[in-house]
């Protein structure tokens, strides 16, 4: 997959989760696979907020939800 959208990539990575994740464990994975670049100095932040507004304004048709704490997972 070439470079892709914040949330593209953390769809790509939590598929392949077996367990919730951190925007931050998602951001790390995501620039590690090189499925993101961002010259930002708050990747993790970005992760978070778009995952955040993705679920506020699409609801029950975001293909994310809040799971623990912090954490992320898919539906």
């Amino acid at each position: 997959m070439g470079k892709g959208t914040f949330l593209e990539a953390a769809y790509q990575i939590l598929k392949k989760s077996s367990k919730p994740l951190t925007s931050n464990e998602i951001s790390s994975i995501a620039m590690d696979e090189h499925l993101i670049t961002t010259e930002g100095k708050t990747p993790s932040n970005t992760m978070r907020a778009l995952l955040y507004l993705d679920i506020k304004r699409k609801g029950n048709n975001s293909r994310f939800v809040k799971a623990e704490r912090g954490k992320f997972e898919l539906k």
